[in-house]
């Protein structure tokens, strides 16, 4: 459904002051998709510039998280982190905000979103988006939780506005931030496989796997191989498959390097993850 957009501006009085209240809203009261990324359009389809104009400082974006990301901005696979998002240079901020599996119009979520922590909200899409609930003040941060996905990169989008608090749009700087998060090098080893409906052998392989699972209804199957850096080796499978048990061969993508890859079965978006030699 497209969305309209209506932006409002809300002065609100904090101890003597007035400051900006800037709050995106769509014409049925729900924040508004504007984050730059390729699901919403991109850039050309609105950001905070489309409202908001005439700072000179460019803000500063400060995006974080708790446990901390790993040297080359890295995650762990399955673990929920307390993420955190500032921006400086201005008194004021506020952001709208996605983490994508991709890059394309038809990227969905990278994990899970959710739920708010502090001066944020969040709102379904698909994608789901994370925004600033009210005016955040440069010296807090609006903050959210994030389940990391099994595997694979997660692309950050983010809309930021820094605000210079004077009741108006005028005076106010958009930057546009993006950032790219890659599963952890060594975090194959602390990956669950739980779900003994998805099996494969042999196990290491060198040039074939057969692999076994069961689908509870008809869904779009994925069957992907990443290296350790999150980077897509070769996709097995992509198709739409009816429900009950599912059995194949594959072939292994020629030339692939020995060492420790996973195996992603993707179903209707929800990722089970196996690790995978190769001899």
């Amino acid at each position: 459904m497209k969305k309209k957009r209506l932006f409002t501006l809300l002065g609100i009085a904090t101890a003597g002051m007035s400051i900006s209240a800037f709050t995106l809203l769509s014409s049925n009261g729900s924040q508004t998709f504007i984050t730059g990324s390729p699901a919403d359009g991109g850039t050309s389809a609105g950001t905070c510039a489309s409202c908001h104009s005439g700072g000179s400082a460019t803000p500063v974006v400060h995006f974080s998280a708790s446990p901390a990301f790993g040297s080359g901005n890295t995650y762990m696979p399955g673990v929920t982190y307390t993420v955190s998002m500032n921006v400086t240079g201005y008194p004021d901020f506020g952001f709208d905000l996605e983490m994508l599996n991709g890059q394309t119009a038809s990227s969905v979520d990278g994990g899970t979103l959710g739920p708010a922590v502090s001066k944020t909200r969040v709102t379904t899409g698909p994608p789901t988006n994370i925004s600033h609930s009210s005016t955040i003040a440069t010296a807090s941060s609006g903050t959210w939780k994030w389940k990391a996905p099994a595997s694979g990169n997660v692309y950050v989008y983010a809309s930021c506005l820094g605000a210079n608090g004077n009741g108006s749009t005028s005076g106010d700087k958009y930057v546009a931030f993006t950032q790219t998060l890659v599963p952890s090098p060594t975090a194959v080893t602390n990956i669950q496989e739980s779900n003994t409906l998805f099996t494969f052998f042999p196990n290491p392989a060198s040039d074939n796997i057969h692999l076994n699972y069961s689908l509870e209804k008809s869904s779009k199957v994925t069957i992907s191989i990443y290296d350790m850096n999150g980077k897509l080796v070769s996709t097995l499978l992509d198709q739409n498959q009816e429900q009950g048990e599912q059995s194949f061969d594959a072939a292994l993508p020629s030339g692939i390097a020995k060492g420790i890859y996973t195996l992603n079965l993707m179903v209707d978006g929800q990722p089970t993850v196996k690790k995978l030699m190769i001899k």
